[in-house]
């Protein structure tokens, strides 16, 4: 799975860009359903998850280690997507008007 991380798109790590364009897309379809305070909360909940299963989610307890930089940078591409969402859903609100 490092080779995954390992991959670049116009220089930016395919996982950050792959973790921006799920949590916007997960806003997306989960605010056709619930509330978006609902939906934020899921969509964050799902984010730290992600990360302690990356974390402790190891086969053998020797490949458990420390949380690295790769962590916040996730979690930080991840919240990045919810904020691209909201500014997405207020540019489409105007443009309706």
């Amino acid at each position: 799975m490092e080779f995954f991380g390992e991959m670049n798109i116009n220089g930016f790590p395919l996982d950050w860009v792959f973790h921006l364009i799920v949590a916007f897309l997960l806003m997306l379809i989960l605010t056709k359903f619930i509330t978006p305070k609902k939906s934020l909360l899921i969509v964050c909940f799902l984010i730290v998850l992600k990360e302690v299963v990356d974390i402790f989610g190891k086969s053998r307890l020797e490949y458990i280690v420390p949380p690295a930089i790769d962590t916040p940078k996730d979690i930080i591409a991840g919240l990045l997507g919810i904020f691209l969402y909201f500014k997405y859903r207020k540019f489409t609100d105007k443009k309706n008007k």
